[in-house]
């Protein structure tokens, strides 16, 4: 039997698209508020440039490009202030990773990929809780050093 190969994303499709439950009929309604991603949209793309270049690299260009995704992950916080509780965990977990794996000085094809992933997620307008649970768990599993591991 074939299993399908479905990543984080796939498997957090489902919880990105989660919804408010409407109000039962006869009771009062109260706004909620979702949360929601406000991050610089143009930083996120060079992020995902940037992790879609580490595809075949050599030793100095790998701590190159690490270099230049932590500095990216960093300015990302500039624009963070306007993001959810969930966008600012994911992205936490995501700079730790990076800086683990800049400090040894390498990155793991599993390890770009849940970069990846992360990434992804941070363009989401809204999150679920679990998106930021699946996205650690994931960063954790396949992370570098120490740094990694630390909550």
């Amino acid at each position: 039997m074939s299993y399908p190969n479905r990543t984080t994303a796939d498997m957090t499709a489902g919880v990105l698209n989660d919804r408010i439950p409407p109000a039962a009929s006869g009771t009062k309604t109260r706004s909620a508020t979702r949360p929601v991603s406000k991050f610089d949209s143009t930083l996120v793309e060079k992020a995902m440039d940037l992790v879609g270049s580490f595809k075949e690299t050599d030793a100095f260009d790998m701590q190159l490009l690490l270099t230049g995704l932590s500095g990216c992950i960093m300015e990302l916080w500039n624009t963070a202030h306007g993001s959810s509780e969930t966008h600012q965990e994911i992205l936490a977990a995501l700079e730790r990773d990076v800086r683990a794996a800049a400090i040894d000085g390498c990155a793991t094809s599993d390890q770009v990929d849940a970069w990846r992933e992360a990434l992804i997620c941070l363009t989401q307008q809204h999150l679920g809780r679990t998106a930021s649970q699946i996205i650690r768990r994931r960063l954790r599993e396949c992370g570098s050093g120490a740094l990694s591991f630390s909550e």
